[in-house]
């Protein structure tokens, strides 16, 4: 991860003064049950390579077993690093490829993470018993994308912006900041309903971001 973000995020992990704060009675800090910021991954090469930032919603219930004992915030931060097949499922990590292999057709894999970061517009998810797919207190969505999601825009203030979902779109306007374009969440729920509405939005997704490309050349 760039020096530019580890600057950002590692202050979630001392941990985030949001627990004591806002956050208080909803987001939990609780490495041993899996509750600690997580969900992002890319941007393995420099600042300038980052072109495509993708913003989903929260990162989802932990997995059973899943648990951090690390207390070292830089550690921590570097045990986050995991593909996203890891972090959210593997229907996700499966649509996103989709969508990545669209934007970058000609490109591996790990050619491609050096130039995309795929971030959560709030970094915790929902503690047990209150639904992953449920909404957050505005005041939860407005003190970590301030403190994260809009330090991120600023850094990555020259490349495509897209929104995965109402959520991300929502808070991103919360913060005063506009995606450049829409898709549904690359979740198995969204593309069971929508299949060949989410793969027009990936295609024409693909069609501005080359647009975009041109234009920035």
């Amino acid at each position: 991860m760039i020096k530019e973000l580890e600057d950002i995020l590692v202050k979630a992990y001392q941990p985030c003064e949001g627990f004591k704060a806002v956050c208080k009675g909803f987001t939990v800090w609780e490495p041993e049950n899996g509750h600690v910021p997580r969900g992002y991954f890319g941007a393995e090469g420099k600042l300038e390579e980052v072109i495509l930032v993708i913003v989903l919603a929260e990162p989802g219930d932990p997995f059973s077993g899943e648990k951090y004992t690390v207390s070292d915030a830089e550690t921590m931060l570097r045990d986050h690093e995991k593909p996203c097949v890891e972090l959210s499922g593997p229907k996700l990590g499966i649509y996103l490829n989709e969508i990545l292999v669209r934007c970058f057709p000609n490109e591996s894999i790990p050619e491609i993470m050096r130039k995309v970061w795929i971030t959560e517009s709030v970094l915790c998810s929902t503690p047990k018993g209150v639904s992953s797919t449920g909404s957050m207190p505005k005041s939860v969505e407005m003190e970590c994308g301030s403190r994260y999601l809009k330090k991120q825009r600023e850094i990555f203030k020259n490349a495509f912006w897209v929104a995965a979902g109402d959520k991300a779109e929502k808070r991103l306007a919360m913060l005063g900041m506009k995606a450049d374009f829409k898709i549904y969440h690359p979740s198995e729920r969204p593309y069971k309903i929508y299949k060949e509405k989410c793969i027009e939005l990936w295609d024409g997704l693909a069609s501005k971001f080359r647009v975009f490309l041109n234009q920035s050349r």
